[in-house]
């Protein structure tokens, strides 16, 4: 009977043991994540590496599923909707698959169902974007599968799976503009009163910085300096109208800001002064 237990508390240790032993990975778990505008883009997925094999059309097979990495099934996240290659794609997380093939255009899919090993059980059915992407060639070999998130714009970019000598590029595009432009919107409705000059002021100079519905910020600006006047949205009604084609306008809220600038005590005016300044005369200079 006590050899039994003591066999009893022996194997409990080794279970113990193992459960709580952690061990390298041969495609070890990675991810990347990334805020596109407001949009945010997470990338979970097992990177496998080369190791000296004969990857594309060997180890992965063209014309056939890929789970674009290794072990359970790669998953991406887009916090906002967004276009896929010019596709709609719903605010979600997807299971991400490619379909490799021997030209310079794969195939990839946003799959609704992200429980699955790889693409084992994988259903063309449940693919909610299918859509070509672009492939190209390099002369650098990436060992480990990666992928990376990078933008071209506050409205566009592309995530890139880069592994072994291939590069595989998928667009991403979001509703950049008009997301800021609701979260404006909804930042109003909840403003106490004595704040909201701030909000449409910052609104209307995203706008602006964005060239992007001048009329949307040159209501904003107004409501502002309107609420309260300051060198600080005095300057931004100055560089919306800049930006809309009113010199004139713009000349005179540019003066006004140095006006209340040089009469207020603000440490911060220093360091819009000199700006203030050279835009005023840029826009004298005009015919």
């Amino acid at each position: 009977m006590k050899r039994l237990l003591q066999l009893t508390i022996a194997l409990s240790f080794i279970v113990c043991t193992l459960q709580a032993q952690q061990l390298p990975q041969k495609s070890p778990h990675a991810s990347v994540s990334y805020v596109l505008g407001v949009t945010d883009i997470k990338i979970a997925y097992s990177s496998p590496a080369v190791r000296d094999r004969d990857v594309w059309g060997t180890l992965v097979p063209y014309n056939e599923v890929w789970r674009a990495g290794a072990n359970e099934a790669t998953l991406m996240h887009f916090g906002t909707d967004v276009s896929i290659e010019g596709e709609n794609l719903a605010a979600g997380t997807y299971a991400f698959f490619l379909t490799p093939k021997e030209g310079d255009k794969w195939t990839a899919h946003f799959n609704s169902d992200t429980t699955l090993w790889g693409a084992y059980g994988f259903d063309a059915a449940k693919d909610v974007v299918t859509t070509d992407v672009e492939v190209k060639g390099s002369s650098v070999n990436e060992e480990w599968l990666n992928y990376t998130i990078n933008e071209f714009s506050q409205e566009s970019g592309y995530i890139r799976l880069a592994w072994e000598k291939k590069r595989i590029y998928i667009r991403v595009k979001a509703k950049t503009v008009d997301l800021a432009v609701a979260n404006v919107e909804k930042a109003l409705t909840s403003a106490k009163d004595d704040d909201k000059w701030q909000i449409y002021a910052r609104g209307a100079q995203y706008l602006a910085d964005a060239g992007e519905q001048l009329d949307k910020a040159m209501e904003w600006a107004k409501e502002s300096v309107g609420l309260k006047e300051g060198f600080y949205n005095y300057w931004i009604l100055a560089q919306v109208q800049g930006k809309a084609g009113d010199t004139s306008g713009a000349i005179a809220s540019a003066e006004k800001s140095l006006e209340l600038g040089n009469a207020s005590n603000d440490q911060f005016f220093g360091e819009f002064k000199e700006s203030i300044s050279k835009a005023i005369d840029a826009w004298k200079d005009k015919p």
